[in-house]
């Protein structure tokens, strides 16, 4: 029992650690925040957070692991054809708030990267995998004759291109332009996406489309 109660304490202390170091590095930057300033946050000793990290880049790999697993997690199990917009809504809203949880990734990528290459080709394959999901949905809108054939040498090609050119720069884009990322940014851009698509679908899919809520 004692040695269940302290694995038990160890695993909440970590836990927290990773919850705080997410606030400030959203919020701050990860080149601004140090492990003292975690550990001051959360009111634990700096070796008390040196146990579970011996580096603040470790705290780092944690949090990307964990923003891969809460990618995995909302990515749809299948396209049923008869929710397929929705089901396109539906997985956009929540990987653009995975996104919107672990955004300082995508704003300081390259100093991230600069010192673990690892997390650049993770991050590269996570990105190929996003979008073959997006294009599953768009297999099966053309399957179901919901979105045209292309008209154009490798239109539906470059159309995938642009969707993750925006899903991987959106975050830095409104960080740019406004003062801070909020959930709304989550809204408009998985709204930004799902008009992207009205121009391709046929007259069957623009009546499926207007009767999302």
């Amino acid at each position: 029992m004692h040695y269940f109660f302290y694995f038990w304490v160890m695993s909440k202390t970590r836990e927290k650690i990773l919850r705080a170091a997410r606030l400030l590095f959203n919020r701050d930057g990860v080149a601004n925040v140090s492990q003292r300033m975690i550990a001051n946050h959360i009111a634990i000793s700096p070796g008390n957070l040196t146990y579970h990290f011996q580096k603040r880049q470790e705290i780092i790999d944690a949090l990307f692991e964990e923003m891969v697993d809460n990618f995995e997690a909302v990515k749809p199990k299948g396209q049923a054809v008869e929710s397929v917009l929705p089901d396109l809504e539906k997985w956009l809203k929540a990987m653009y708030k995975v996104q919107f949880d672990f955004r300082f990734i995508p704003t300081n990528f390259a100093f991230i990267t600069y010192s673990n290459q690892a997390i650049k080709k993770a991050y590269a394959k996570l990105a190929k995998a996003r979008g073959e999901v997006f294009n599953s949905f768009i297999d099966v809108l053309i399957s179901e004759n919901l979105m045209r054939d292309q008209e154009l040498t490798n239109e539906y090609e470059l159309f995938l291109k642009r969707f993750q050119l925006l899903s991987d720069h959106w975050v830095l884009n409104v960080q740019n332009i406004e003062e801070e990322v909020s959930l709304k940014h989550t809204r408009e851009y998985t709204q930004n996406v799902m008009q992207s698509l009205y121009p391709y679908l046929t007259e069957k899919g623009k009546k499926k489309f207007n009767q999302l809520a």
